[in-house]
This record gives C-alpha cells, sequence and structure tokens, in this order.
C-alpha cells in the first residue's frame, strides 16, 4: 500500500508527518516537478537578497525523508491521474499506483495578460529557479519592473532593491496589499 503526495511544498510535507503519526509503515511517494527538496516558497524572496541560502530555504533535512520511508521523485510531473487504475502518469510515461493519492501542489503565479509577457527578461517569481535566473539578470541591468503589490511582489521588489536596482511597482488594486488589508491599513503601512 502506498500514498501518493503530488506536490513539493509545505502541504505536502505536513502530510507526510500527519500520516507518519498515524501510519509508520506504509510507503509515501512524494512527487515534485522541481529538481529540489520541498522547500518554503515563501522564502525565496530571502533567497534573491541574498541573506538565505538555497539549502536554508529546504523544509527538511535529507534524512527526514529517508527516516519516513518517503521516497522522493524529484524533477517529475504528474501529467495525469487514472483514478480507475489508481495510477498517476509521469512526464516520462512512468506510471506509479496508489492506494492514496493527495494532491497538494500550491499555487501557480499568474499571467499577467499583456503583449510580449513571454519575452526574455520577464520572470515568473514561484520557485528557485525564478530566483536563478533573475539573479544571472540582475547582473546585466540598473532597473527591474515588479507587477504586484502583493506581500511576494513586494518583497521580490525589495530584494531587487538591495540589489541595487532602480525598482518600480505596477498593481492592478488601487492600493498595495489589498488582498490582506483595507485600504486605510495600507496607509498606515505608507507613514
Amino acid at each position: 500500500m502506498s500514498c501518493v503526495i503530488v506536490g513539493g511544498c509545505a502541504a505536502g510535507v505536513n502530510a507526510v508527518e500527519g500520516i507518519r503519526k498515524i501510519d509508520q509503515k506504509n510507503e509515501i511517494i512524494l512527487i515534485s516537478k522541481e529538481k529540489y527538496p520541498p522547500y518554503a516558497c515563501c522564502l525565496i524572496t530571502n533567497h534573491l537578497m541574498g541573506t538565505h541560502s538555497e539549502v536554508s530555504l529546504y523544509l527538511k533535512e535529507e534524512d527526514f525523508y529517508k527516516n519516513n520511508n518517503v521516497e522522493l521523485v524529484l524533477g517529475k510531473e504528474v501529467k495525469k491521474v487514472l483514478p480507475e487504475e489508481k495510477k498517476v502518469v509521469l512526464s516520462d510515461k512512468k506510471k506509479i499506483p496508489y492506494e492514496t493519492l493527495l494532491i497538494a501542489i500550491g499555487a501557480s503565479p499568474k499571467k499577467i495578460g499583456v503583449k510580449g509577457e513571454e519575452k526574455e527578461g520577464i520572470f515568473s517569481f514561484r520557485t528557485i529557479d525564478d530566483v536563478k535566473e533573475i539573479l544571472k539578470r540582475v547582473k546585466k541591468c540598473n532597473n527591474a519592473l515588479a507587477f504586484g503589490g502583493g506581500l511576494i511582489g513586494l518583497k521580490a521588489a525589495y530584494g531587487l532593491r538591495k540589489k541595487g536596482l532602480e525598482v518600480e511597482i505596477i498593481i492592478r488594486s488601487s492600493y498595495i496589499l489589498s488582498q490582506v488589508m483595507n485600504k486605510e491599513g495600507t496607509m498606515v503601512l505608507l507613514r
């Protein structure tokens, strides 16, 4: 019997811990399309700023997975779920059977819907690889434009500023942090 967890984020790791509280013997397979062990996505801004190394973002030490009988399948994406066969199909066409399936893939960055957003020098900001690509680009430029006035967008803009770039922020709403605060609260922060 195996439990397959799709997604290498905090929810997947928390699921491993929860499962192990009630079931110590059955195999757990954690599948992530990223090549890195599960890490804290919310801290990639710190990696961008240079205050945290890549390894410090990892949610658990390597022995956590071994000690909890968790097989990590990294760098493979689940392309299809076959519920009638109780299998998932990976990007390399390999099928992995499961008794229990948990999908914990987290969020994805939104496209902004403007012409040219696919061009070189325009990045999403969600993964370690995104940070690596941005850091390569930072060495070649003096200014940046950040789209998004939420916590991640603002921290990314701050990280770019700490790297010496002049940064402008564009937001769709009428004020920053509109998803988590009212306008009056935001105005207090801006003072």
